[in-house]
């Protein structure tokens, strides 16, 4: 997954906890609730402060995010 995101600083690359935050604020609550269950409780802080330093991921970004995610599941790869 790459993630690159436009912020008032400039262009980055996500990294992975990022990510998975990008990811879990675009889906409704109840459906992040149901994938936090199964992250190890480290795991969930880091994702929580991740989002809470993220800002706003654009549409485009989330989308390349999800087919990427989708990309790795379907070819069993680990994720990063």
């Amino acid at each position: 997954m790459t993630g690159i995101l436009e912020t008032a600083e400039g262009v980055r690359i996500l990294s992975g906890p990022e990510k998975v935050a990008a990811l879990l604020l675009s889906v409704e609550r109840p459906l992040a609730e149901q994938i936090l269950r199964r992250f190890q409780t480290e795991e969930v802080h880091e994702a929580a402060r991740s989002a809470a330093e993220l800002g706003r991921a654009s549409m485009a970004v989330l989308e390349e995010l999800v087919g990427d995610f989708a990309g790795h599941l379907t070819k069993g790869k680990e994720i990063t």
